[in-house]
């Protein structure tokens, strides 16, 4: 097996560790953590999975569509943390908004989109699916964990500003999704 695929595969992480660092910023508690990284390594290995045997069947526009709507929501994420993080102007001294499970299973979708998009290409390129399922499993196990705990780290010292940062981070990683959709 090559493991050049493992290599292909790492980038896939950055999103998770991303929403990870967020939520951590956001003041997730702890005892939340292990369902909320289990969730997103469960996510990311189904929509990997399931975009590897439907791109058997669809051509790579399905995955340019996911992908770019995938920006999109993450943009739309983003500038609307950044919005409330600003009218609200949050001083530190207000307990950080409740992350719903809700919110927390949309953002896992959201973020594993691109998931779904590469196990599209992989499909054409007859990669070895099965490893790098138990790979992005695993890879989004351990990002997400290292994100919260990285983000309730971090969210002590930025106090106040940590939805802005969160609000920045989604909007920025929403654009480079679109930017890397848009130039191939």
């Amino acid at each position: 097996m090559d493991i050049g695929w493992f290599l292909v595969v790492i980038p896939l992480g950055i999103d998770i560790f991303a929403a990870g660092l967020v939520f951590g910023l956001s003041g997730m508690p702890r005892e939340r953590w292990l369902m909320t990284s289990l969730a997103f390594a469960a996510i990311g290995g189904a929509l990997f999975g399931l975009g590897a045997v439907l791109g058997q069947a669809f051509s790579g526009t399905l995955g340019a569509v996911a992908a770019y709507a995938a920006g999109i929501v993450l943009l739309a994420l983003g500038v609307k943390a950044l919005r409330h993080g600003i009218a609200e102007g949050r001083a530190g001294d207000r307990p950080p908004p409740a992350l719903e499970q809700g919110t927390v299973l949309t953002t896992g979708v959201v973020v594993a989109i691109d998931k779904f998009a590469v196990g599209l290409s992989f499909a054409i390129f007859s990669a070895p699916i099965g490893p790098l399922v138990v790979f992005v499993v695993i890879q989004s196990f351990l990002l997400t964990l290292l994100g919260l705990a990285l983000g309730r780290r971090l969210g002590g010292r930025v106090e106040g500003a940590a939805e802005i940062i969160g609000g920045l981070v989604f909007a920025g990683l929403g654009l480079l999704v679109l930017y890397k959709t848009a130039t191939g």
